[in-house]
């Protein structure tokens, strides 16, 4: 799936707290991010190994500005096929496909899923289902 090339109105459910990074690549806002290998902050792709950081506020290019994130629950889009997450996967990590569409399976988390709409899936940004263990 392509990354976004515009601005996104991501749904949130309650609460965010606030996160600031240095930039790496220009990032849209509703999107999520990442952290590079210098802890700079660039558009989420499936790729990565590192987790989300958070969902970019406010549209910002490489400069000496900040990326504004915020971690909280939000909808992204849903993956089809093989990768759509669907009800059973509420409580289980949600991965990225591209910055704004979330998979089943992958190398980078996007955080637990915790709620699944006729719209998208519902993300808890900023943290992971720990899996458990017999």
């Amino acid at each position: 799936m392509p990354s976004l090339t515009q601005d996104r109105n991501t749904p949130r459910r309650g609460t965010p707290f606030m996160v600031a990074d240095t930039v790496a690549a220009a990032i849209m806002a509703g999107a999520m991010y990442t952290l590079d290998a210098t802890g700079a902050a660039k558009p989420a792709v499936a790729a990565d190994k590192k987790p989300v950081r958070a969902v970019c506020t406010e549209r910002v290019d490489v400069g000496p500005d900040l990326v504004k994130g915020e971690c909280a629950v939000f909808r992204f889009d849903n993956s089809a096929g093989a990768g759509e997450i669907k009800r059973a996967d509420i409580g289980s990590n949600a991965y990225v496909a591209d910055d704004h569409t979330v998979a089943k399976t992958g190398s980078s988390i996007a955080g637990e899923v915790i709620d699944i709409d006729d719209v998208g899936v519902w993300v808890a940004i900023g943290t992971a289902a720990v899996p458990t263990t017999a």
